[in-house]
């Protein structure tokens, strides 16, 4: 793995790990399995697990090919509880999959994933932008809460838009925050 960085969250301290294009494609079945189970509690899911793994790993792993595509695995002593898939291009930092589960929501650790990525994607491009199932009303919820405005609709999929410098830089200077298990944040 390329970069970590380590930060506290959930039960134990959350690490960053940047993935090589050959990495992520051999954690292809785990990365699946986080969206699968984070996406049949809050999205619809209308095909069996093999029928959507299928479907899946056929866009996904092409696309890891591409240099400008990144996958940060989130990791709690070494188990994954989560991941980014994202890519950037002179306009745009696109967030293509944002998951985690849901026991580490709400305890800014995605923050300071994105926190740790304003000082990767230097200078930011112009807009960052996020694509949505239109019934993830979890998601939906976020990316409004976050600054984002609804730039699209794309059959059944909303797209996301805000200026990128200043999302990142909101990232980088939110406070931590604590929790019951001391710095959450």
């Amino acid at each position: 793995m390329d970069q970590t960085g380590r930060a506290a969250g959930g039960a134990g301290a959350v690490e960053f790990q940047w993935l090589s294009g050959e990495e992520a494609q051999t954690l292809l079945p785990v990365l699946f399995s986080l969206f699968y189970e984070n996406m049949r509690l809050i999205a619809p899911i209308e095909r069996p697990y093999g029928e959507e793994y299928a479907l899946w790993s056929g866009e996904v792993g092409p696309a890891l090919r591409k240099t400008n595509r990144h996958i940060v695995l989130i990791l709690d002593a070494k188990t994954p509880v989560g991941f980014l898939m994202y890519y950037t291009n002179d306009e745009t930092f696109m967030i293509e999959e944002a998951q985690l589960k849901e026991e580490y929501r709400g305890k800014g650790v995605m923050r300071r994933l994105f926190a740790r990525l304003a000082d990767r994607i230097d200078p930011p491009p112009a807009y960052v932008e996020a694509f949505t199932h239109a019934g993830n009303a979890l998601s939906i919820g976020i990316l409004t809460h976050l600054g984002f405005e609804k730039a699209g609709d794309d059959g059944g999929f909303y797209r996301f838009r805000r200026d990128c410098g200043s999302f990142l830089g909101r990232c980088r200077d939110l406070p931590e925050k604590k929790g019951k298990e001391g710095n959450a944040g």
